[in-house]
């Protein structure tokens, strides 16, 4: 076989390949990146058989090509199965003992003569490192993944950066989750139920950041008119849809009794003496509305402290995408179907942004043929109804974050008119007939699925 029908072989064996890589380019599996349109075969045994043509290459130019350039005494090999891509096609320049080397011992010794030995292997070598240092350098880095149960959900963090710097930063995302948790908590011990148990014993100094996450949470009540509301933790106490007991369907009375304790405006803060004062005995906050967004709010500013490049944080489907995941390669992010635990309702390229969903598929059950679910309408003390989910894209996480279960609350009419009138918030809404609804402008961020 001559030397140019060896390259066109290997040539027909790069492109053969069929399954393809992801990335910021298609080509085929196992293939190596060279210069600006050719792609080599990949693999250990793949990179000595281009040295093998090179050497060719290059001794049949300075004419002193051999009738064998390994061993004399190695028989001919008879056609194998190519063990790199699983082709049938022969090889027949190789025998047994030269692929065994191939494999596992490196490239096979040459018998050349002494300086001309030296000068080819030096020259190949060169040729080889150029090679092998280019294919790694074009190959994109995988990010660092890594998860944990936080907040009462599955994390999953990914990060693109170094690695001596994306593992430290994963685990200091973590621990600070598990301290914004501490903080946060509504059904165990935390600096926010230190508050609650204080309700109706005048002003308490509570926790500084504590007090500062209720402020915004005050303010997001006030925007949207009570539908989200921070207060409403007397109510979602009956109901029981977060910690270790099952949720239950409260009597009429219970949730009548409970909604006097509801109300935003009755909370007094008084933030130059840093001192919050719930006024009804049982009054109880609960900040689940906002306390994912601040988590990943706090994780965010943690991945940039470390020189994290990029990372995608999902917290039990709320997610904040931070740079690319590959240079010019967005995050892209699957939006779930709120009926079909299989399917995709849409998918969206995000750089820079947070994505909140709010959905009745999340915690529910069903009795009498209605879906009870933990979204809970702070006006009325039941579960919202008339929505499926809502997903909220956008650059600010705990508005995002408190937007979603407002529109949801609200359906598809005053809830994406809501959503049109705060500016960089783009929506996309299921009502309960299986109906997708999107804001203005939303078309363009969300590629929906039929």
């Amino acid at each position: 076989m001559r030397v140019g029908d060896r390259f066109r072989n290997a040539f027909t064996w790069a492109s053969a390949t069929t399954c393809c890589r992801g990335g910021s380019e298609t080509r085929p599996y196992g293939t190596y990146r060279f210069g600006k349109n050719l792609a080599l075969p990949g693999g250990l045994g793949a990179r000595y058989l281009w040295i093998d043509l090179l050497v060719r290459f290059f001794l049949r130019r300075h004419r002193i090509v051999r009738k064998h350039l390994f061993e004399k005494s190695l028989p001919p090999t008879p056609p194998f199965k190519n063990f790199l891509h699983g082709s049938d096609e022969p090889t027949t320049y190789l025998n047994e003992e030269v692929r065994h080397n191939v494999r596992f011992k490196g490239p096979p010794r040459l018998l050349l003569g002494k300086n001309l030995h030296i000068r080819v292997t030096v020259f190949v070598t060169a040729f080889a490192a150029v090679l092998l240092a280019s294919c790694r350098t074009n190959e994109p880095a995988q990010p660092y993944r890594m998860n944990r149960l936080l907040l009462g959900t599955l994390v999953e963090i990914s990060l693109v950066g170094d690695p001596d710097k994306v593992k430290p930063a994963a685990a200091a995302i973590f621990e600070e989750m598990r301290r914004v948790e501490d903080l946060t908590s509504f059904h165990k011990p935390s600096k926010l139920t230190e508050i609650n148990d204080r309700a109706g014993s005048g002003p308490f100094a509570g926790d500084p950041e504590v007090m500062s996450l209720i402020q915004r949470g005050l303010a997001y009540a006030e925007k949207f008119h009570g539908t989200f509301d921070p207060t409403v933790g007397a109510v979602t106490k009956l109901w029981r849809f977060s910690g270790d007991q099952p949720p239950r369907l409260p009597e009429q009375s219970e949730i009548t009794e409970a909604l006097t304790k509801v109300g935003w405006s009755k909370v007094k803060v008084d933030a130059s003496a840093g001192t919050i004062d719930l006024p009804v005995k049982g009054m109880a906050l609960d900040l689940g509305g906002i306390a994912k967004g601040y988590a990943l709010e706090r994780a965010v500013s943690v991945a940039r402290s470390f020189g994290v490049e990029g990372a995608l944080i999902n917290v039990g489907g709320d997610m904040v995408a931070m740079g690319e995941k590959q240079p010019g390669v967005p995050w892209r992010i699957g939006v779930q179907h709120p009926r079909r635990s299989d399917a995709i309702a849409a998918v969206l390229d995000a750089k820079d942004r947070v994505v909140f969903t709010s959905g009745d598929y999340e915690r529910f059950f069903d009795r009498d043929g209605t879906r009870y679910h933990h979204i809970i309408d702070p006006r009325t003390g039941y579960p919202a109804q008339g929505t499926q989910s809502v997903t909220i894209v956008g650059q600010d996480t705990l508005l995002a974050d408190a937007l979603a279960k407002a529109v949801f609350i609200l359906g598809s009419g005053r809830g994406l008119k809501l959503v049109e009138s705060m500016g960089g918030m783009d929506a996309l809404l299921i009502d309960a007939g299986g109906k997708t609804w999107t804001s203005k402008g939303a078309a363009e961020v969300f590629q929906l699925r039929r």
